[in-house]
């Protein structure tokens, strides 16, 4: 029995491994071979040749063509039908009230398979079929990593858990779900020690947790794989038209009537369409999400950690590390809170981050398809361009070609595109990086146009190739723009308006309605920081005489550096030695009060107000003091 059993245990063992490492070289040897210059040029040749469509052009055709689709709604998923439904040979037009915006923010309860398992299980719009069928769709983005690999990037995020009794949960619960979602074995859940663990997050206090698990997860610029998404739908010969909503349904014999309100022009357009396609999308989030931008030292590149216990999540991209707090808290109490998990090794200060504002998105619930005879409600788990083929009885030209579909900007890059950008066109390794990560094949005459910029003395050569670029994949307004290229400063406002007024022929008026708008928009922006400006109110003590000022001037000038100011670290040193015991806490609170430029330097005023604000008198000053009136009170 005793053989039995160990022949088993080595016996399975050899296959797990058998199964581990050779799944391991064959991804290694796929992923190698992938981006040779013949495999480049061979996607280079697949790539659909269509253009994008100026809008007057876009107009035009979805007035005068009979369209077999209308997809309304500009989210990712909606993006994806298009695609599907274009690249079949399907007459398509894609519409979005806004620029085609896709808000992904990953919560502490989406990281993890475990994690969304367990959603899906709960998901009262799926029967008990369509919960235990199809579960790899709970892991929804893996096909990124193939479809636009320029993109798309794996990401290793710590689990912390506080207790012992929850590891056994995480470890296998992770383990077992990543088999349920069909996960790839080089992405399955690891076990992280403790001391793995600290090495990883120093700031962590050690007394708060016992380990974590580390799980992959596929993380992109969600609104740039949008637009690739819908610019590829273009090219396969999709109308895609923005700032424009739907205002009325009529059904006819054989189509629909669909009028169209065009939010820039200000005029009605009527489209002729078989089916109409959108989601329906009645449930919404219910919990509130602070989101900030921290420095990137808190974790490492395309590295993230997540503290379920406390509900938040820090997460590094390419572009940004964001730290996101779920629950109803005002923003300063966020940041206290984020402050206070991280202090044990990083002091943060408010200027360290950026308040952003995460809108509450919507859960899409099914497909609505609605037709000139009925309307129909599809899982949204199904692929609705089957379900328009299948009920309507619509034969397209092709099948589906998502499976090996390349999105905008995936063709022709590969892993060292950065590389070839610096030794090509003299560009930094930031800049090469951002070209390629970006914008991906259409990244070399990106960098041809930046490169003629700076020799033209461009104050912000790589602000003008963007600004010009999003001209060119359906930007309208000043106001998208600066959300494209994550704009932050007002004078960007008018730089982007002249830009775009040149490329597309605006009126003087016109431009400056945009720049008004734009403003506006800014405004909003700063909004977001305006509670940086509020102090911590620190309450002064009025007994202070001259002899106490003269004293800490003193102490100030023997601590303070060539620039006449204290560092953060060295006040914290004088106030730990005060006679008066001061809690860490309180100490904290009122540097960060009395730090009025948030940078970790205080002045002679600042630090004189802090000993001030911690003033007590011992019992010998108040006996002093008590003689002192008796004698003045008898003169």
């Amino acid at each position: 029995m005793a053989g039995i059993v160990s022949k088993l245990v080595i016996g399975g063992g050899a296959v797990f491994m058998g199964y581990k490492f050779g799944n391991s070289t064959i991804d290694s040897f796929t992923q190698n071979s992938k981006y040779t210059d013949k495999k480049v040029h061979e996607r280079m040749r697949l790539k659909p040749g269509g253009k994008i469509k100026n809008r007057s052009d876009v107009i035009e055709g979805l007035k005068s063509e009979m369209l077999d689709v209308l997809v309304v709604g500009g989210n990712l998923r909606a993006s994806r039908a298009a695609l599907d439904s274009a690249s079949r040979g399907l007459k398509t037009g894609l519409i979005d009230s806004e620029d085609f915006n896709s808000t992904i923010c990953k919560s502490p309860d989406q990281i993890g398979s475990l994690s969304k398992v367990i959603s899906r299980i709960k998901n009262e719009n799926l029967d008990i079929m369509g919960k235990l069928l199809n579960m790899d769709n709970a892991e929804e983005y893996l096909p990124y990593l193939k479809s636009a690999p320029h993109l798309a990037s794996i990401s290793k995020i710590l689990i912390l858990i506080p207790n012992w009794s929850d590891f056994p949960l995480q470890y296998m619960g992770n383990k077992l779900s990543d088999v349920l979602v069909n996960k790839p074995p080089k992405f399955s859940t690891k076990l992280m020690f403790k001391s793995n663990v600290l090495n990883k997050v120093p700031w962590c206090n050690p007394d708060s947790l016992v380990g974590g698990v580390e799980v992959t997860e596929v993380l992109f610029d969600v609104n740039r794989l949008n637009l690739a998404t819908v610019i590829s739908a273009a090219q396969w010969g999709s109308f895609t038209l923005n700032n424009c909503e739907v205002v009325k349904v009529e059904k006819k014999d054989d189509y629909l009537l669909v009028g169209i309100e065009d939010k820039l022009a200000d005029v009605c357009y009527e489209v002729k369409t078989k089916v109409l396609l959108k989601m329906d999308q009645e449930e919404r989030k219910s919990a509130q999400e602070i989101c900030f931008e921290v420095p990137n030292l808190l974790v490492e590149q395309n590295h993230g950690v997540s503290l379920p216990d406390n509900d938040m999540v820090i997460i590094s991209s390419p572009n940004e590390t964001t730290a996101t707090l779920r629950g109803n808290l005002e923003v300063r109490e966020a940041y206290e809170k984020l402050k206070k998990m991280i202090r044990k090794q990083y002091i943060l200060r408010k200027g360290d981050i950026v308040t952003k504002t995460i809108t509450s998105s919507h859960k899409p619930v099914k497909w609505e398809l609605t037709s000139s005879n009925d309307t129909l409600g599809v899982d949204i788990d199904k692929n609705p361009v089957d379900e328009i083929c299948k009920t309507l009885k619509m034969e397209p030209l092709r099948t589906s070609q998502m499976t090996d579909m390349i999105l905008e900007g995936g063709h022709g890059w590969f892993p060292s595109l950065g590389l070839s950008l610096c030794s090509r066109y003299g560009l930094s390794s930031v800049e090469a990086h951002h070209l390629s990560r970006k914008y991906g094949d259409l990244a070399p005459q990106l960098a041809r146009l930046l490169q003629d910029k700076k020799s033209e003395g461009a104050d912000n050569p790589m602000l003008e190739v963007e600004v010009v670029q999003s001209c060119k994949e359906m930007a309208q307004t000043v106001t998208q723009v600066m959300k494209r290229v994550n704009a932050k400063t007002e004078n960007q406002i008018y730089v982007i308006a002249d830009i775009m007024g040149k490329q597309l022929n605006w009126s003087e008026k016109l431009k400056e309605k945009q720049i008004g708008a734009a403003q506006e928009y800014f405004a909003s922006f700063c909004k977001n920081e305006k509670w940086k400006e509020s102090s911590i109110n620190v309450t002064e003590n009025e007994a202070i005489n001259d002899k106490f000022i003269i004293l800490y001037k003193q102490k100030f000038r023997m601590s303070a550096n060539n620039s006449g100011v204290i560092l953060h670290g060295k006040v914290e040193e004088i106030l730990k030695k005060h006679e008066t015991y001061i809690s860490e806490d309180l100490l904290d609170k009122i540097l960060r009060g009395i730090d009025i430029e948030k940078n970790g330097e205080y002045t002679e005023n600042e630090f004189l107000q802090i000993m001030k604000s911690i003033h007590v008198k011992t019992p010998e000053n108040v006996i002093e003091d008590h003689v002192q009136n008796i004698i003045d009170s008898k003169i």
